[in-house]
């Protein structure tokens, strides 16, 4: 495995699992409700998080990380 993946079977958070995506706007994706952790970092441009219980959206650029613990 790779060390993220290590780091993530070390929190004990789920199955490990990463991955690099690239996307030319405009894009979007939803991603379903989970028991397990998960991050997303923003290597470059900008997205936007929109929170699910309808708070207002979050820009994210370069450098930024979010978590979900779960949920």
């Amino acid at each position: 495995m790779d060390v993220l993946s290590d780091a993530i079977a070390a929190m004990r958070t789920g199955l490990p699992h990463s991955s690099r995506t690239v996307r030319l706007a405009p894009w979007g994706v939803r991603y379903p409700s989970s028991d397990s952790a998960g991050f997303h970092v923003v290597l470059q441009g900008t997205a936007w998080l929109l929170p699910p219980d309808g708070a207002a959206p979050v820009r994210l650029g370069p450098g930024d990380v979010v978590l979900f613990a779960h949920g």
